[in-house]
């Protein structure tokens, strides 16, 4: 806590020195005098005693800061007889008139100090570790991101190989931009032969090409292979040959042609063919639309006059696309990052000071939609559930610290893409009862997220993609169409906005065009209740959560990456809310403490050439605690 910008950092009162003993009874003394008045306070200090408030493991800047202050109180709403459901024992629950306050509870004991310092590979793990535990808002978020692995390497899959009739190959359109430069050679055009015909073999195509110009593309897949930065699979390309040699094919088509001559060459040969020409610009918008607009491409340049295309510069088949956070250090640090910059917080006080605006332009892709749904994790007054939730500074951390992980784990989907930067009814409990952490913001966009994406591949390509096209995980190609994938996805996140919001007794807000009917809500709010109870035992909920993803070159033997480095536990506290007052109850038994499955992030410098996931989490393994995995990191 901080009073006029000091910081105090309290531990266990039964080790720390007098004067922080005194502190503390202090404090309880002027919190029960907002109660009750000094005499009342001193008297309750003196015979019941004071629950010691304090919390170690983190410390607190000044509250005046709008974003690490205690919310006020939420304003009290009417009784609604429609939000009345009935809890998993079968007793009818309606929580319209309450109101709830979420804060991280103090430790009571080493005992609770030490298990939450535990890290667990996965979210089931803890789960099954700890009875009683709800599941977090993050646990939904890598739950669901094992599901996105398994869209994106389908729809990379399904756009290499094509599906017949209808959608061609991706190489097809290489292939024959590659018949067209050899056909009409030129310095400008042979400088494009070996960039294609590179990025073929790479991706485990066929590439004819001069004999003269065979050692030019050998040197450029060797050059290209020898910049494990850049060439090396990561994330869920090491699943497979085939989708190491998408990655391998992909980033050689992100880096630009060397001259304005050679680009206008290629893009020439490409739009010397109309139906090739829609095919690369079909493609250009499908990536645009999956992960976000594309900083370059070749689009812009097709059908225009020479000397036009030549003033655009150079420009690649198909670059890495704009993220917020991207662009954002691109403005921040012009010159390059500085060693002691703090890249997530850099973010994190953009986006709440409005520098960065998470929400999706017309233009924006899935990427930019799932950014979006973290939003309200850093800036809750913008969630539907402020109106029923008051949250104390230490529980905003919390969920800056979710926002984190999240990302990270959005980011690794879509990792080859971003690149880097160069009243009534029965009684109620006396302690609130969530069987999902209860942020539905964050669920109602993220299922809006997967409305928008299978409208935007079915725009970019047509039903074929997504009714034709399959999941694919690490065994292999999974039986489940795209298009059934991303609705299981999409109505599991409907289903837990509906869940969140019946707990904290608020009436869901689904009248956009893709939202479910309210029909329909029932049969979504069981089918997530039913998940949320089997977590623990659901081999997706088992996967390993640890990822780290390249964020920005540091120098020219270091990058700095962003981790996810295991799952811990946030001891969270959920209380009602009396009055008008923040303050925790007095009574601990009307202050539920519930474990909460935290990812915990990690911004480390390393080598340029980044783990794979299987290294990653082989470092992981051997180094047990946050600092071993820093320091190994770090010695990369």
């Amino acid at each position: 806590m901080s009073w006029l910008g000091i910081t105090f950092r309290a531990r266990d009162s039964r080790n720390s020195p007098s004067w922080m003993m005194a502190w503390s009874m202090l404090r309880c003394a002027a919190m029960l005098r907002s109660r009750e008045g000094l005499v009342v306070g001193l008297f309750l200090l003196a015979t019941v005693g004071c629950r010691d408030d304090t919390y170690e493991t983190v410390s607190y800047k000044d509250p005046s800061e709008s974003a690490l202050a205690d919310d006020t109180a939420p304003p009290i709403s009417a009784y609604d007889d429609s939000l009345t459901f009935r809890n998993r024992i079968g007793i009818q629950v309606n929580n319209s008139t309450k109101r709830f306050r979420f804060e991280v509870a103090s430790f009571r004991d080493d005992g609770e100090r030490k298990d939450a310092a535990v890290l667990f590979p996965s979210h089931a793990a803890h789960l099954a570790a700890h009875r009683g535990a709800v599941p977090s808002v993050q646990t939904v978020g890598t739950y669901v991101k094992q599901l996105d692995d398994t869209i994106y390497a389908g729809v990379e899959r399904a756009v290499q190989d094509g599906i017949a009739p209808t959608l061609a190959p991706k190489r097809a359109i290489l292939s024959f931009a590659l018949e067209q430069l050899v056909a009409r050679r030129s310095a400008a055009s042979d400088e494009a032969v070996v960039y294609v015909a590179a990025a073929l073999r790479l991706g485990g195509g066929e590439a004819n090409v001069p004999a003269d110009l065979e050692g030019r593309v050998g040197n450029a897949t060797a050059s290209f292979t020898a910049d494990a930065a850049l060439a090396k699979p990561i994330g869920f390309y090491t699943w497979s040959d085939e989708l190491r040699a998408i990655w391998s094919q992909d980033r050689f088509l992100q880096v630009p042609l060397a001259t304005g001559d050679a680009a206008c060459a290629l893009a020439g040969a490409i739009g010397a063919d109309p139906n090739t020409k829609a095919r690369y610009e079909a493609l250009v918008a499908l990536y645009s639309r999956l992960t976000n607009p594309v900083h370059s491409s070749l689009v812009d340049r097709l059908g225009s006059d020479t000397q036009a295309c030549l003033g655009l510069g150079p420009a690649a088949f198909l670059s890495s696309s704009r993220s917020s956070e991207t662009d954002l250090f691109e403005q921040l640090y012009p010159g390059g990052v500085p060693a002691n910059a703090n890249l997530m917080q850099d973010l994190v006080d953009a986006i709440r000071n409005g520098k960065v605006d998470l929400a999706p332009k017309p233009e924006d892709g899935w990427y930019q939609h799932q950014s979006f749904a973290l939003e309200t994790l850093l800036v809750t007054d913008k969630s539907e559930e402020r109106s029923k939730i008051g949250f104390t500074a230490r529980y905003k951390k919390r969920l800056q610290e979710a926002f984190q992980t999240m990302l990270v784990q959005h980011r690794e989907t879509h990792v080859k893409q971003t690149g880097t930067f160069d009243v009534s009814g029965p009684p109620m409990p006396t302690v609130p009862e969530f069987r999902v952490e209860p942020l539905a913001t964050v669920y109602v966009r993220h299922a809006r997220s997967y409305v928008f994406l299978e409208k935007a591949l079915d725009d970019a390509y047509g039903s074929e993609l997504l009714d034709g096209g399959h999941a694919v995980s690490s065994s292999g190609i999974e039986a489940e169409t795209l298009r059934a994938r991303i609705r299981r996805a999409r109505d599991l996140f409907f289903g837990l906005y509906i869940v969140a919001a019946f707990d904290i007794g608020m009436k869901p807000k689904l009248e956009r065009a893709g939202d479910p009917a309210p029909d329909s809500w029932d049969k979504l709010a069981s089918a997530a209740d039913q998940w949320l109870s089997k977590l623990a035992s659901d081999p997706i909920a088992s996967a390993d959560v640890r990822v780290i993803v390249p964020i920005a070159q540091i120098d020219a033997t270091h990058m700095r990456y962003w981790a996810v480095i295991g799952v811990r536990t946030t001891l969270a506290s959920y209380s009602f809310i009396e009055g008008t007052s923040m303050t925790p109850p007095v009574d601990a038994e009307h202050e539920a403490r519930v474990a909460l499955p935290t990812e915990q992030f990690l911004e480390v410098t390393s080598s340029l050439v980044p783990p794979s996931r299987e290294e990653y989490r082989a470092l992981c393994d051997a180094n047990p605690t946050a600092e071993a995995i820093q320091a190994a990191l770090e010695k990369r």
